[in-house]
């Protein structure tokens, strides 16, 4: 979750990477235009914001509870003085089940891509040289497991 100095640059990169989020950076994330959307059309459902929130990569432990209520009471007030302030009509009723699992599949990938950068450091890559492309960094490092547990294998046989 971040704290009161803002996201880590790891934090940055990983809201960066989920389609829910237009762009963040340190102290400041603006959410694409349909997740507001979705975000309001929900929670006039009865849908726990928290949990439209957790289901794009989003939860409170990544954010913050606070910043999910306040985001949400000024949709809130957006939406109540100029309903269409974006020009754009709510998401179809059909559609609506794909723009779920689309958002939910896209903040696994994220979280998967995450790990991966994660796992390379500690594999020894330096995070400054891992080209911006993270399908790259998971090839890297699978190539390295691959390598290490080859050699893992050839010391064993050798015993």
């Amino acid at each position: 979750m971040s704290d009161s100095r803002g996201f880590d640059s790891g934090q940055v990169a990983y809201l960066n990477g989920l389609p829910a989020v237009a762009r963040a950076d340190a102290n400041r994330i603006v959410y694409a235009d349909w997740f507001r959307d979705e975000v309001m059309r929900r929670y006039r459902e009865g849908v726990p914001p928290t949990a439209v929130f957790r289901e794009a990569g989003l939860g409170p432990e990544i954010i913050g509870s606070k910043r999910i209520e306040r985001c949400v009471a000024r949709w809130r007030r957006e939406t109540e003085t100029a309903p269409m302030r974006r020009g754009r009509p709510p998401i179809p009723a059909a559609r609506d089940e794909k723009v779920r699992t689309t958002a939910s599949q896209l903040a696994t990938i994220a979280e998967l891509e995450r790990r991966a950068v994660e796992l390379g450091e500690r594999l020894g890559l330096d995070p400054m040289t891992i080209d911006a492309d993270r399908r790259q960094v998971v090839i890297d490092v699978l190539s390295r497991l691959v390598e290490d547990y080859r050699r893992r294998l050839g010391e064993q046989s050798a015993e």
